[in-house]
């Protein structure tokens, strides 16, 4: 029997190789990092190898997912998160843009995951998962309705923009810094 997955999400997870103490020390002399948030205008030369193996793999990601060779993937917006509060993040989507990369600098601690969750909502109904409730036994792509991310060092993530994703609190003294950049596709 053959099982093919259709309507597909995907997970990029790769680590850069880059020196994460100059994108720390530059984002930590930012001064509207203590705001907690930081505007990225992609003209950082501290971050232009981030931005340069970021737009790698986004050609790659193109490529792979058959678009057109007259279209390309554009970084369009981006910032710097520097999260030191045991609060979780709203639920949500970028709706402007088609993929979000996620990178992690800086890590301490024990943080909190990046959860992404199912888009077929239907799934919950149907595949009840609480700990009282479940007829599943091995998570995986087909059966589960929530999928977490370990944030490391040096890490980056890629999904569909379309993807709901949150973040988990962080336990006490933990610090998570990353930064978001949002793609399109454009001619």
């Amino acid at each position: 029997m053959e099982i093919q997955p259709i309507f597909s999400s995907f997970l990029i997870q790769e680590k850069l190789g880059l020196d994460t103490q100059s994108i720390k020390d530059w984002a930590f002399s930012q001064p509207k990092l203590n705001q907690l948030k930081v505007e990225l205008n992609f003209n950082e030369p501290e971050l232009q190898p981030l931005y340069n193996s970021v737009n790698s793999i986004l050609n790659q990601l193109h490529t792979f997912l058959g678009f057109k060779s007259i279209t390309q993937q554009q970084i369009c917006e981006g910032w710097v998160n520097l999260e030191t509060t045991d609060r979780t993040s709203v639920p949500h989507t970028h709706p402007r843009a088609h993929y979000i990369c996620i990178y992690y600098p800086h890590i301490v601690g024990d943080v909190g995951f990046l959860e992404l969750t199912n888009p077929n909502n239907a799934l919950e109904y149907i595949l009840p998962q609480t700990n009282l409730e479940t007829i599943v036994a091995d998570h995986n792509i087909f059966n589960s309705q929530l999928w977490q991310v370990e944030p490391q060092e040096d890490l980056l993530v890629v999904i569909p923009a379309w993807l709901q994703h949150y973040v988990r609190p962080d336990s006490p003294n933990a610090e998570r810094m990353s930064i978001a950049l949002n793609s399109k596709i454009i001619p």
